[in-house]
């Protein structure tokens, strides 16, 4: 989370913001890979429960 304040730096100085851009587009590139990751985990979670309840029947 190294590269949030270091954005919010950037955007309110009005400076580098060709570092400004590259780290705000990293953090967010993580922030959706985190996402996706947890949405799978999800996703790999409730297939389980349903296959389990479908094999209960």
């Amino acid at each position: 989370m190294i590269c949030l304040p270091i954005s919010i730096w950037c955007i309110s100085k009005s400076i580098y913001i060709v570092d400004c851009e590259m780290s705000t587009t990293i953090l967010y590139s993580i922030i959706g890979i985190i996402i996706v990751a947890l949405n799978l985990k999800f996703a790999q979670s409730l297939i389980g429960k349903f296959t389990k309840w479908m094999s209960n029947i």
